[in-house]
This record gives structure tokens, C-alpha cells and sequence, in this order.
């Protein structure tokens, strides 16, 4: 559940970054 979240969160961050 945590690595799920973490994977996400990852995620998130990559859409920030590309912005």
C-alpha cells in the first residue's frame, strides 16, 4: 500500500516537473 502511494506520489511529481 505504501510503495502504491509512493509510486504515485513519484508520479505527481514527474506532472510538476513537466509543467
Amino acid at each position: 500500500m505504501q510503495q502504491r502511494a509512493a509510486k504515485q506520489e513519484l508520479k505527481n511529481q514527474k506532472i510538476l516537473r513537466n509543467s
